[in-house]
């Protein structure tokens, strides 16, 4: 199976420290972490030509008491050429 990348970027969030993503490959659930980034894009390197994949993005920020995480974005749909 021949891999390819997509990027995916959303817009900054004022007092945001970072931003976790999240990605799935099914219509409904299944998100998994695959990233935690200090940018507002994220270049995803491990996608099969031919599949959909949804991303959710929650952002954070550091408090004394731990993170502190957002609501999950909606979700984004990208489709990989074949």
């Amino acid at each position: 199976l021949s891999k390819t990348k997509i990027k995916v970027s959303w817009k900054k969030l004022e007092d945001a420290d970072g931003y976790v993503v999240y990605r799935s490959s099914k219509k409904t659930g299944g998100y998994k972490k695959i990233a935690t980034v200090k940018s507002v894009s994220y270049t995803d390197k491990k996608i099969v030509k031919g599949k959909t994949c949804r991303y959710k993005i929650r952002a954070y920020r550091n408090a004394d008491s731990g993170k502190i995480y957002s609501r999950y974005s909606a979700v984004k749909y990208k489709k990989v050429k074949k």
